[in-house]
């Protein structure tokens, strides 16, 4: 470094010095000098006469903004803070968050609130300022410009993020400034997250109407009151909640959901609808709020243990519309043979969540030195809750000492935990243990391995104390394992953390991976969630989730699933093959990975999808996952599992602990882990199955009992389901009618291309989840009247009983019937009878439509 420094230093003073190289410029801390930029720094640098290293860092940092404009690369590290854009959260240290600057590769425009594409001076807009509470309804005017100010901001809370579906919204000085679009709908909303002084975060909203009068002719919608709906699932459809709209006559017009996201996960979500009317061309938009009540469950917990404290937890399946969340815990006595001399839970006691997605209750189990044997407490969640799979929870009480459990994580020096970290980074990181179910420390043998390295020790410490990772870790996978060991050495448990050593890639700021509105560059290489999955190309903020496909999720569904409590985290597989999705080709993984083929099944294992995952925060003797099947289940299918100890075998169901059950569900949406949709007898045409696997048992690739499951495993199948090409379906309806909803059918066997059409329809699945009714091989779809574009999929059995599937594009268009005159009456009537059948015949044979209460088939 010092070598470096005056190098740079000395071309200061002598141009006609050695050229300092971008190498120089590393080792000194200024990343942002690349091959692209360094003979525009150096002569920036080599003019300015002045060799302190801030004022060489500033001019750098001049020089690499104004080329960025001027078309050159951007730099690595734009702002010159010696973090790379990839791992940094303000890019062009202008002081404002890449989530909320207008432009985050620019420090001089920071903020653009008119909308006009250049940046603004907020003391020369003209902007009406107003308090506004939460959830409040303000009046506005298109292209009106707006603050707004939060009062619950006054005890010190700030926003952190906001959005709107339109107009031009930046928070500047802790306020929101907004500008109405041109084009304003019926009605929007502005979202906002607001962080408060102890760190908790609630998700807010402003309701905006527009108060100016529209063009005539144009739809109005009727009733765009809030919905308040509850959980159905993970994701729960909104198909039948769609607002009445009237044209200017008071006739009904078609509404289409255009915020393509017809299933929505729990709590408060803005849905945007569209109104048509056809006749006069005018549409009008308007904005939802879809309140959805979450599913309620208990998490994991089975052993409880005399004279200890015991925690228990409940989880939401998501965020609630409104909090605190108040939810009733009733002791079963009519099942539970304790009573209250052995422990001091209330008859009844509320768990209170006041925020976020999991509460707890902790009570004293009481000893009393008397052999009883086991003994058991039934707990229930209050009937008026909306209950998940999980509702009743018999906890087994056990007169021995437990053992201690203990979480290893990595953490820096503020104590976050880190999951993902730069080949380059010099951020010191700590091995860190927590302690539950002992009051004494325990010794901690720390030990670190990984595809270059085997077991390595690092050393020994107190569970109280942290140990530094002071060497330098290569790109890969790491894990770091702890052994705890009583000071008594009476009993020992074990478990370990991994953490991820990532390149530095060069993210895009015109790239948005994950489809979820924010480039690339913008969320960067850092891990918000833990899951080991970089935020630019993670779709899914959540522990116990994980996205399948990123083209996919926004819209509902595609996503794996584990227990309440437990966590997520990319397999092993997935990562050597550089993706974010836990289904890789089996025929990719052999590349990279050190799996063998099964030669059991070597042709089905060469067609096959593998799933592969590791689960942490195992708490009980076994977790359960629940996998979306990306072909429908077929008859004769087997799961087959691997280990490294017995390498490829069939999922044995025999072990206890262990099981697989099976859900029709639709292609991407399961049911949650636990359900009592799911069954033990396999079912044609399934699109969900669920996986318990034991901790440390036969199908834990580990193999040890420590609170972490790593699998990989696919579906073989003797005969695969067949996918057919896909098919276009046109269906006409017409337009007079006064239903919300009509039904439209077809006959499938006049699509696939198939000799004998005995088929047998298993299924029918669409993206809007239209009510479907099958009767042989004809469809029936519920759709909303008027024009309408819908994709699903239908699962049959062939006459040979295999399962084939098609997906369809069903194209529904309206039409108005024609109006005829006397005139053409009376030539039509007085026509000869024989033109008349001929003509019959004609259409008969080409085209047949019939409308019976609203119903058209074709």
């Amino acid at each position: 470094m010092t070598n470096s420094l005056n190098i740079v230093a000395g071309y200061v003073l002598d141009k006609n010095a050695k050229e300092p190289t971008e190498i120089d410029y590393e080792n000194i801390g200024i990343l942002s000098v690349d091959s692209a930029n360094v003979e525009y720094v150096n002569e920036a640098v080599g003019d300015s006469g002045i060799s302190a290293r801030s004022v060489i860092a500033d001019i750098v940092s001049d020089v690499v903004f104004e080329l960025s404009r001027t078309g050159v690369e951007i730099a690595s590290d734009l702002d010159g803070d010696g973090i790379r854009n990839e791992w940094d959260g303000d890019i062009d240290g202008d002081g404002v968050l890449n989530q909320n600057d207008i432009a985050p590769l620019d420090p001089n425009k920071a903020y653009d609130i008119d909308g006009d594409g250049v940046a603004d001076e907020v003391s020369n807009l003209n902007l009406t300022i107003v308090e506004v509470n939460n959830r409040e309804k303000i009046e506005v005017q298109k292209n009106g410009m707006y603050k707004f100010i939060p009062v619950t901001l006054s005890n010190g809370a700030r926003i952190t993020d906001a959005s709107s579906f339109m107009g031009t919204l930046s928070i500047v000085d802790n306020a929101m400034l907004y500008t109405v679009p041109d084009i304003l709908p019926q009605q929007l909303y502005i979202e906002y997250e607001v962080t408060y002084l102890d760190g908790s975060i609630e998700n807010e909203y402003l309701l905006l109407a527009n108060t100016t009068p529209v063009a005539e002719g144009t739809p109005r919608f009727e009733n765009v009151e809030p919905e308040f709906i509850q959980a159905t699932g993970l994701f729960t459809p909104i198909r039948k909640l769609s607002p009445k709209a009237l044209d200017a006559l008071g006739n009904p017009v078609p509404v289409s959901l255009i915020s393509n996201q017809p299933r929505l996960r729990s709590g408060n979500n803005i849905v945007y609808w569209e109104a048509n009317d056809e006749t006069t061309g005018r549409k009008q938009v308007t904005a939802q709020l879809i309140q959805i009540n979450p599913q309620v469950e208990f998490g994991q917990g089975k052993f409880i243990y005399e004279d200890t404290k015991v925690t228990l937890k409940v989880y939401l399946s998501g965020y609630a519309p409104v909090y605190p969340i108040t939810i009733p815990v009733l002791i079963d006595k009519t099942i539970s043979t304790t009573d209250e001399k052995d422990h001091s839970l209330s008859d009844i006691t509320n768990v209170v969540i006041n925020s976020g997605l999991e509460g707890s209750i902790t009570f004293e189990l009481i000893g009393d030195a008397l052999i009883e044997g086991e003994e058991t407490l039934k707990l229930d969640l209050g009937r008026d809750l909306n209950l998940g799979a999980k509702d009743t929870l018999t906890l087994i009480v056990k007169e021995t000492t437990p053992l201690p459990v203990i979480t290893a994580n990595v953490i820096n020096d503020e104590g976050e935990n880190i999951s993902i970290i730069n080949e380059n980074s010099d951020e010191d990181l700590y091995l860190s243990v927590v302690v539950e179910n002992s009051d004494n420390p325990l010794f901690v043998s720390w030990s670190h391995s990984s595809i270059l390295d085997s077991n390595t020790p690092l050393g020994t410490i107190s569970s109280d104390q942290n140990l530094l990772v002071n060497n330098m870790l290569q790109p890969g996978r790491h894990r770091f394992s702890a052994e705890a060991v009583s000071l008594d050495g009476e009993f020992s448990v074990d478990t370990y953390v991994e953490i991820r050593v990532i390149e530095t890639i060069r993210l895009s700021a015109d790239k948005d991976s994950d489809n979820d509105g924010i480039p690339d560059l913008v969320e960067g290489l850092k891990d918000s969630d833990g899951d080991l999955i970089p935020d630019y190309i993670d779709a899914v903020n959540g522990c116990e989730l994980q996205a399948i496909d990123n083209d996919r999720v926004h819209s509902g569904g595609f996503v794996i699933q584990s227990t309440s409590g437990s966590c997520i985290k990319l397999g092993k597989v997935s990562e050597l093959n550089n993706t974010y999705s836990p289904y890789v080709n089996a025929d990719e993984a052999l590349v990279v990975a050190d799996i063998p083929t099964d030669m059991d099944y070597e042709v089905e294992f060469n067609n096959s999808t593998l799933s592969n995952f590791v689960v942490t925060n195992v708490f009980d003797e076994s977790v359960t996952i629940v996998l979306p099947l990306m072909q429908p289940y077929n008859r004769g299918g087997v799961f087959r599992k691997y280990t490294e100890e017995r390498g490829w075998f069939d999922f044995d169901t025999s072990e206890q602990g262990s099981n697989l059950r099976y859900a029709k569900g639709e292609l991407g949406f399961c049911p949650s882990p636990g359900s009592n949709l799911y069954q033990e007898e396999p079912i044609l045409g399934a699109n969900c199955l669920e996986i318990s696997i034991k901790d440390g048992g036969l199908h834990d690739s580990d193999g040890e009992r420590n609170g972490v499951i790593d699998d990989p495993g696919y579906m073989a199948y003797e005969e695969l389901p067949i996918q057919l090409e896909d098919i276009v379906v046109e269906v006409q309806t017409e337009a007079e009618t006064s239903e919300e909803f009509i039904e439209v059918g077809f006959d499938l066997c006049l699509y696939i291309p198939l000799e004998n059409c005995t088929i047998n329809v298993l299924s029918v699945d669409t993206d809007l989840f239209l009510n479907s009714r099958i009767s042989d091989s004809w469809i029936y779809l519920e759709v909303p009247f008027g024009d309408g574009d819908y994709n699903g999929r239908i699962i049959f059995e062939n006459s040979e009983q295999n399962v084939s599937y098609v997906d369809f594009n069903l194209l529904v268009t309206e039409i108005i019937p024609k109006e005829v005159s006397s005139d053409e009456y009376e030539t039509v009537k007085n026509a000869g009878q024989i033109e008349f059948y001929f003509w019959l015949l004609l259409i008969a044979a080409c085209y047949t439509r019939y409308r019976i209460f609203s119903r058209y088939v074709i």
